[in-house]
C-alpha cells in the first residue's frame, strides 16, 4: 500500500516538474517572440520568427505572427512604390507648372510697371496688386512642392561645410531688419561675437532660418517680438527663434512638422499655406544630422530650437 502510494506521489511529482518546465519553456519562447517582433520593427528588417517549440499553442502563435509580418512587409513594399510614384508625379507636375507660372508672374510685373505710367482707378490698381500677390504665393508653393519631392526622392544633395553659424544667423536678421522695424517688432539678439562652427549646408540653413523667421513674423505679429539666440551647449550648437504671438497648441506641436499639416484655427486662416515649409525644414535639418523642436505657451511665447552637431 505504501509502495503504491509512494509510486503515485513520485509520478505526480514528475508530472508537476514536467508541467513546470513546460510552462517555463513556453514563457521563454513567448519572451523570445516578443523581443524578436520588437527588434524587427525597430530595425525595419525583413525577417520572420523561426523557433522550434513543442507547444502547439506557441506554434500557432508563431504561424499567425509570421502571416502578419508577411502582410506588413507586403504593405511596406506597396507603400514605397506608391510613395515613389507620388513623388515622381509631384516632381513632374511642379516642374511643368513652374514655367507658365513664371510667365504669369512676368505679366503681373509688367502690369504693375505700366500702372505707374497710366492713370488707373483704385479698383484696377488693387486688382493688379492682388493678382501679383497671389501669383507669388502660387510660385512659392510650387517651389515648395518641388523641393519636398526632391528631398523625399533623395535627389537633393547638400554641400556640407564647416561654417560660422553666428555669422549666418546675423546676416539673416540683417536681411529682415527693415521689415521688422517697419512692423514695429522688438528684436532681441544674443549671438556670440566669436565664431561658432558647425557642419552645415549654408543655403539649406539659411532657408530653414528664413522659414522659421517668416513664421514668427506672421504668427507672432500680435506680440511684436522676435528673439534669436545662438548657444554652444555641450557638443551641440543651438539656435533659438522666439516670438510672442498666437502660439501652438499642445496637440499640434509635432503635427506642424508633417507635410500634410496646416493650422486650422479661424484666427490663423488668413496665413494658411501648403503646410510644407516646416516639413522641408525638418527634412533639411535631418540631412545635416540635426533636429528641430518647438515649445509653446499660446498667446505668450513660442520657441523653435534648431540643434546642430558642433
Amino acid at each position: 500500500m505504501y509502495v503504491i502510494l509512494g509510486i503515485a506521489i513520485f509520478i505526480l511529482l514528475c508530472i508537476n516538474i514536467f508541467e513546470h518546465r513546460k510552462v517555463i519553456n513556453q514563457s521563454k519562447e513567448m519572451d523570445y517572440i516578443s523581443e524578436k517582433i520588437e527588434s524587427i520593427l525597430q530595425e525595419n528588417g525583413k525577417e520572420f520568427i523561426m523557433i522550434s517549440s513543442e507547444s502547439e499553442s506557441v506554434k500557432k502563435i508563431v504561424v499567425g505572427v509570421n502571416h502578419l509580418l508577411e502582410r506588413y512587409y507586403q504593405n511596406q513594399i506597396e507603400y514605397e512604390k506608391s510613395h515613389k510614384i507620388m513623388s515622381e508625379v509631384l516632381t513632374n507636375v511642379s516642374h511643368d507648372l513652374r514655367t507658365p507660372l513664371t510667365v504669369l508672374k512676368g505679366y503681373t510685373e509688367i502690369l504693375q510697371m505700366k500702372s505707374k505710367d497710366t492713370i488707373l482707378n483704385e479698383e484696377a490698381t488693387n486688382l493688379i496688386h492682388k493678382l501679383d500677390v497671389k501669383t507669388q504665393e502660387i510660385v512659392r508653393m510650387i517651389n515648395q512642392f518641388f523641393s519636398m519631392a526632391k528631398l523625399e526622392s533623395g535627389d537633393m544633395i547638400l554641400n556640407i561645410q564647416r561654417m560660422d553659424i553666428g555669422r549666418i544667423c546675423t546676416n539673416i536678421i540683417l536681411e529682415y531688419y527693415d521689415l521688422l522695424e517697419k512692423q514695429n517688432f522688438h528684436v532681441e539678439i544674443q549671438i556670440p561675437d566669436y565664431p561658432i562652427w558647425a557642419d552645415v549646408d549654408q543655403e539649406a540653413l539659411e532657408r530653414i532660418l528664413k522659414n522659421v523667421v517668416d513664421n514668427a513674423m506672421k504668427y507672432g505679429v500680435d506680440g511684436s517680438f522676435l528673439g534669436i539666440i545662438v548657444q554652444e551647449i555641450n557638443d551641440e550648437i543651438v539656435i533659438k527663434i522666439e516670438d510672442h504671438g498666437a502660439g501652438i497648441e499642445m496637440k499640434e506641436k509635432e503635427e506642424i512638422f508633417n507635410r500634410t499639416f496646416t493650422l486650422n484655427s479661424s484666427k490663423e486662416r488668413k496665413y494658411l499655406g501648403s503646410g510644407l515649409g516646416l516639413a522641408i525644414c525638418r527634412n533639411l535639418i535631418k540631412q545635416m544630422n540635426g533636429t528641430i523642436h518647438v515649445s509653446s505657451i499660446p498667446e505668450k511665447q513660442t520657441v523653435f530650437s534648431i540643434h546642430l552637431k558642433g
